[in-house]
C-alpha cells in the first residue's frame, strides 16, 4: 500500500497502521453497531416487508405431450425451461389475470391503483412485475415465486393469485397442445394406412404371377447345380494344372537338347518293344556261345572269342540305339497325349463354365422376384408397427389430455403467511453499520496517511518498512527543566528530559557498535535544521560522561557548527589535516565535557569536500580509532549533498536525525535505502524536536521522568 520507497509518498505498512489507530476503529465499530440498531428499529416500524413464496419442484422432460416415459435432459436444457417458467411467471398476461382476481382486487395492495372506483390493471401489473421475484433455486431442481408487502396476510394473497394464474395458464396450454397433436397424428394415422395398402397390392400381384413355393423349390434345383458345376470345375481346373506341368517338363528337356531323362515306365515299354527283345535274344546268344568256348580252354586272345566279342559289341551298339529310338517315338507320343488331354479339358471347362453362369443368371432372376416379395412384406411389417405406435400415441394422449406440462410442474409448498421479517434484519443491519462506520474511518486514516506524509513521531516511522526507531528526543521547549541551548542540553540540564533522551538513544547505539567492532559513528542529518550537530555534540557529552574517550569531528565542510557549539576556532582543522598541512594532534582541542573536537577547518581547506572520500581521511578515522573509544563525525544534511553517503563510505556505522513534523517519511524511505548501500552499517532513525500531542502518551513520559527526577532531588 502506498508508494515504493523511492517514492515520493513512502510506503505504508498497513498492519503497522491499523494498530496505531486500532482504537478509533473500535470506536466506529460501535458507532457503527448503534446506527446499524438504531435504523433497524426505525425501518421495522416505518417501512417493514414480509415476504411470502410458493416453491415448485420441476419434474423430469417429456419430448411430446403424448410421451409417458421421461427423456434425458442436461442441464443447460433444464435451466433453458427452468428460466422460460419464471419469464412465463412474471409475464404481464400472467400478472393481469392475477391482478384481476376478487381475493387480490380485496386487498390494500390493490387499493393503491384504484381510481374513480376502478382499478388501473397496468399500473398494477406494472408494480408486481418490480417487485415479484421469480428464480430458479441454484442446485436443485426447484423454482420460487417471491413477493413482499407490509402487511403479511396480503403478501400470502398475492403471492397465491399469481401462483393461481400460472398453473391455470399451464393447464390450458396443455390442453391446446394436446388437441393440436392429436389432429396431427390421426392425420399421420391415415397416411400411414394408405401406404400399407398400396404395398400390400405390390406384393399380391408378385405372388399372382407365379407361386412362391414353387420359385423356392426351383431356386433349391439350380443351386445345386451350380454347386455341382462347381466342384467340376474345380477338378477340371487342377487335372489341367497337372497335365501342363508335365507337358511344360517335357518340352523344356526337348527344346534344351541335352540328354533326355525318360520315366522308367517309358523306358520298361520301350524295353519290351520285339525288336529290342530280339537284340536282347540274340546278344544273350552269343554271351553263351563266348563262355562255351571259354570253358573248352579257348583263351581272351583266340580268333573265335576275338570275333564273337566284336559281334557282341555290334550288337550291344544295335540295340541301345534301337532302345533310345523306341523311347523317343514313346516321349514324343507322350507329349502327343498329353497336348490332346489338356485341349479335351479346356473343352469341358468352357461347356461347365458357360452352363454355370446360364445357373446363375436364372437363379438371380428368381432371386430378384422373392427378394422383391419380402422388401414388400418387409415394408408392410415396419409400416403396421409404425401405424399401431401411432394408434398407441392417440391413446395415450386421450388419457393424459391436459395434464403433462401441469404435472411436470408441481407446487411442494403453497404460499402461507409469512410471521418473520424480511426487511429490515437486525443480523444484517448491525453488521452493515459496523463495516460501513469502520471502512469510512479506516479510509479517513489512511486518506490522512497518504495525504500527510510528515513524520510526527514514532508510529509514523514504523510505518516505513524495514526502518528502525533508535531513539526519541523531545522539542527542547517541552523540557520541564527549560533548556536554554539544545546543542549543549546533556551538559547544562544532565538531570533533564533532553539529557534522559540522550542517555536513552545512547545505550542501544552503544550497544550495536560495541557488539559489531565499530568506532566511527556517521551521525547525518535528513534535511537542514533537523538538529544533526545537536545529535551530535550532545551524544558525544553523553559517551564522555560514560568514561567512553570521545571524539567529535565535524565533517560539514558546507556549514560547519560544532566549533560554536564548544566555543573553540574553526582552523586549523579537518580540513588542513587533510590537505596535509597540519597533524591531527595538532588541530584537536578539548571542548567542555571531556570531548575532544575536531573542527571542520578553514574556508580555503574546506573547499574541495571530495578529500572526504580520499585515502586520507579512511586513513585518519583508523589511525584515531587507535586512541578513541567513539569517534563521532557531524555530517552535512544528507538530502543537500553527497557528502553524506561518502561519509558513509568512511564510518563504520551511520545514524540519521529526522525532525519530526518536518520530514516526509518519502524522504525518509530513500535516504535509507541510500544508507543501506553503503559500506557502513545504517543503525536507525533518531526521531529529534517530537512534540507531543495533548494528552498523549509521550507528553505523560515527559512528565513522569521529570516527577522522578524532582523526588530523587
Amino acid at each position: 500500500m502506498g508508494a515504493s520507497p523511492g517514492g515520493g509518498t513512502g510506503t505504508l505498512d498497513p498492519i503497522k497502521l491499523l494498530k496505531q489507530h486500532y482504537p478509533y476503529l473500535v470506536l466506529a465499530a460501535i458507532l457503527g453497531a448503534l446506527i446499524g440498531g438504531g435504523s433497524f428499529v426505525a425501518l421495522r416500524f416505518l417501512a417493514p416487508k414480509y415476504v411470502a413464496s410458493v416453491t415448485y419442484e420441476i419434474g423430469p422432460k417429456y419430448g411430446s405431450v403424448d410421451q409417458t416415459t421421461p427423456d434425458a435432459e442436461g442441464r443447460d436444457d433444464f435451466e433453458r425451461f427452468v428460466g422460460t417458467q419464471t419469464a412465463r411467471m412474471a409475464s404481464e398476461l400472467i400478472l393481469m389475470k392475477a391482478v384481476n382476481r376478487p381475493e387480490v382486487k380485496r386487498t390494500k395492495w390493490a387499493q393503491q391503483f384504484i381510481r374513480n372506483g376502478t382499478l388501473q390493471t397496468p399500473e398494477a401489473v406494472s408494480e408486481l412485475q418490480r417487485t415479484l421475484v421469480a428464480r430458479a433455486v441454484p442446485q436443485t431442481q426447484l423454482m420460487e415465486l417471491r413477493f413482499g408487502w407490509r402487511i403479511p396476510s396480503e403478501a400470502a394473497t398475492i403471492v397465491s393469485g399469481v401462483d393461481q394464474a400460472y398453473m391455470d395458464d399451464l393447464r390450458d396450454l396443455t390442453a391446446r397442445r394436446t388437441v393440436e397433436r392429436r389432429s396431427a397424428l390421426s392425420a399421420q394415422s391415415d397416411r400411414q394406412g394408405d401406404n400399407i395398402r398400396r404395398l400390400q397390392v405390390e406384393r399380391d400381384t408378385l405372388l399372382s404371377e407365379s407361386s412362391i413355393e414353387t420359385q423356392r423349390e426351383r431356386d433349391s434345383t439350380l443351386l445345386l447345380r451350380a454347386q455341382a458345376l462347381t466342384g467340376r470345375l474345380v477338378e477340371n481346373t487342377e487335372a489341367k494344372a497337372s497335365l501342363e506341368s508335365q507337358l511344360e517338363r517335357y518340352e523344356e528337356q526337348v527344346e534344351a537338347g541335352d540328354t533326355i531323362v525318360y520315366p522308367d515306365d517309358l523306358r520298361l515299354a520301350a524295353m519290351q518293344g520285339p525288336l529290342v527283345s530280339r537284340l536282347d535274344v540274340e546278344l544273350a546268344n552269343l554271351e553263351a556261345n563266348d563262355r562255351s568256348l571259354a570253358l573248352r580252354g579257348y583263351g581272351e586272345m583266340h580268333p573265335q572269342r576275338r570275333a564273337i566279342r566284336a559281334e557282341i559289341e555290334s550288337r550291344q551298339q544295335q540295340r541301345d540305339q534301337e532302345l533310345q529310338n523306341v523311347m523317343r517315338d514313346l516321349f514324343n507320343g507322350q507329349i502327343e497325349t498329353l497336348s490332346k488331354e489338356l485341349g479335351a479339358l479346356e473343352r469341358q471347362r468352357v461347356e461347365a463354365e458357360t452352363e454355370l453362369n446360364e445357373v446363375k443368371r436364372e437363379r438371380a432372376d428368381l432371386l430378384r422376384v422373392l427378394n422383391a416379395v419380402q422388401s414388400l412384406s418387409d415394408q408392410i411389417e415396419r409400416a403396421e408397427t409404425v401405424r399401431d405406435d401411432t394408434l398407441r400415441q392417440i391413446g395415450n394422449l386421450d388419457a393424459i389430455r391436459g395434464t403433462q406440462l401441469a404435472e411436470r410442474v408441481r407446487v411442494i409448498e403453497a404460499a402461507r403467511t409469512p410471521t418473520r421479517l424480511a426487511f429490515p434484519r437486525l443480523e444484517l443491519f448491525v453488521p452493515a453499520g459496523v463495516l460501513l462506520m469502520s471502512g469510512l474511518v479506516g479510509g479517513l486514516i489512511f486518506l490522512r496517511e497518504m495525504l500527510d506524509q510528515r513524520v510526527r513521531g514514532p508510529s509514523d516511522v514504523s510505518l516505513i518498512p524495514k526502518l528502525r526507531v533508535v531513539g526519541v528526543l523531545p522539542e527542547a521547549s517541552e523540557d520541564p527543566t527549560k533548556v536554554k541551548a539544545a546543542e549543549t542540553a546533556f551538559r547544562d540540564n544532565p538531570t533533564g528530559v533532553l539529557a534522559e533522551s540522550y542517555r536513552q538513544l545512547r545505550t542501544p547505539v552503544s550497544k550495536r557498535m560495541a557488539q559489531a567492532g565499530h568506532r566511527s559513528l556517521l551521525v547525518l542529518p535528513g534535511m537542514p535544521r533537523s538538529g544533526g550537530t545537536s545529535v551530535s555534540a550532545n551524544l558525544a557529552l553523553c559517551c564522555a560522561a560514560a568514561d567512553e574517550r570521545v571524539l567529535l569531528i565535524d565533517a560539514n565542510f558546507r556549514k560547519p557548527g560544532v566549533h560554536a557549539v564548544f566555543d573553540l576556532d574553526a582552523e586549523p582543522g579537518l580540513g588542513e589535516v587533510l590537505t596535509g598541512s597540519h597533524e591531527a594532534a595538532d588541530v584537536i582541542k578539548t571542548g567542555e565535557g571531556g570531548v575532544d573536537v575536531l573542527p571542520a577547518g578553514g574556508r580555503a581547506s574546506r573547499a574541495l569536500p571530495e578529500r572526504l572520500a580520499g585515502t586520507s581521511m579512511r586513513e585518519l578515522l583508523a589511525t584515531l580509532g587507535e586512541k578513541y573509544d567513539r569517534i563521532i563525525v557531524d555530517g552535512p544534511p544528507a538530502i543537500i549533498s553527497g557528502d553524506g553517503e561518502v561519509l558513509a563510505n568512511q564510518c563504520d556505522a551511520v545514524l540519521l536525525v529526522v525532525r519530526a513534523n518536518s520530514e516526509k517519511r518519502g524522504l525518509v524511505a530513500r535516504l535509507r535505502n541510500r544508507f543501506e548501500e553503503s559500506s557502513a552499517e545504517f543503525l536507525g532513525v533518531a526521531l529529534n524536536a517530537v512534540r507531543p500531542s495533548a494528552g498523549g502518551y509521550f507528553k505523560r513520559n515527559i512528565r513522569a521522568q521529570h516527577a522522578y527526577r524532582e523526588d530523587e532531588s
